[in-house]
């Protein structure tokens, strides 16, 4: 019983260490930028219009891509290497028969990197879901966290989810 106790007590404290460690990132970020210059340049013209226009609007869903997978050099060789190990002989052969002699495992393959996820969920924002081939993930965010979101260096773009319900004051899904 007393292993678990300690066991018990240091998974809480690595959440607790990861946690701080993702809230400090975000302050950074807000005090070395600022809110009111966050990079509008990163928005698609949908996203931007719909900022700030409906204020019963509280969150939107958005995609956020990234820049990269995180990885570079040595790590990103060694990530992919690693990534065609765990590939099926069945996989590598169907890919070796439409791509030809190209390389069977590239970086579109690897997943989104997960530092960039818990980054933005640090804001504030809740994940929904992950592309791998689009290096982006969708998100549930405010508009001041889409703000913060934008102003992280790794964030390429962001967008609106295509066929999204804003979520408003009071009634959800309301169109």
């Amino acid at each position: 019983m007393t292993g678990l106790r300690h066991s018990l007590k240091e998974g809480t404290l690595m959440f607790a260490t990861k946690r701080i460690a993702q809230v400090v990132l975000v302050v950074l970020v807000m005090f070395s930028v600022g809110l009111a210059q966050a990079d509008e340049g990163k928005y698609t013209a949908r996203l931007a219009g719909a900022l700030g226009g409906d204020k019963a609007v509280t969150e939107h869903t958005i995609w956020v891509r990234f820049a990269d997978k995180g990885l570079t050099g040595a790590a990103l060789d060694a990530a992919l290497a690693d990534l065609a190990q765990g590939m099926s002989t069945d996989r590598l052969e169907r890919r070796a028969r439409v791509e030809g002699n190209a390389d069977l495992v590239g970086v579109a393959d690897l997943p989104v990197y997960p530092d960039y996820l818990a980054a933005v969920t640090g804001t504030g924002a809740s994940h929904r879901k992950s592309s791998k081939w689009l290096n982006a993930a969708s998100f549930e965010a405010t508009e001041g966290q889409i703000a913060v979101i934008a102003a992280l260096p790794f964030v390429d773009k962001l967008d609106l989810v295509g066929g999204g319900v804003p979520r408003r004051e009071g009634v959800l899904g309301e169109p």
